[in-house]
């Protein structure tokens, strides 16, 4: 089937601008990367694919509508069964220090210490507070930052 496309009388077949609204899917995809672009992008490769074999326009339509809910479907399946990330607050990807390793010379009666890291000095705080006064000196690596606080875990 031709489409016109301009007042000259050029013309283009559907399957062509099937896969055009296809590429120009997975290129919008690249920038939001949610994944639902890529399933209509599947959907539109599959209309494509109907008109290329022939099928009348509302088969084309709705091999897209199916093959793009099907995707969707998956999308949403694939989010519902991934971990959720981590806190901010915990998260390495957010928070740089996460995973650095700190020398803490001195634990007070609290779960507190102060410690050097990066070139200042900062408020430290242990993990679980029950067991603080039993903390020795040591290395101890960065869980997590809480405002200004570190919050430590035993370490190597």
């Amino acid at each position: 089937m031709q489409i016109k496309v301009d007042n000259k009388g050029r013309t283009m077949t559907l399957q062509a601008i099937w896969w055009i609204a296809a590429i120009v899917l997975v290129i919008a995809e690249l920038f939001t990367g949610s994944l639902y672009l890529l399933a209509v992008a599947l959907g539109a490769l599959a209309g494509g694919i109907a008109a290329w074999t022939g099928t009348e326009v509302w088969v084309q339509a709705i091999v897209c509508a199916v093959v793009t809910l099907a995707g969707i479907a998956l999308v949403r399946r694939r989010r519902a069964l991934a971990p959720p990330p981590p806190p901010n607050r915990e998260n390495p990807d957010l928070i740089l220090d996460v995973g650095n390793k700190v020398h803490v010379e001195k634990w007070e009666a609290n779960g507190s210490a102060r410690v050097s890291h990066r070139g200042t000095d900062w408020d430290a705080q242990f993990e679980s507070s029950e067991t603080a006064p039993n903390l020795p000196s040591g290395w101890y690596v960065i869980k997590a930052i809480d405002n200004n606080i570190l919050i430590l875990v035993k370490g190597a």
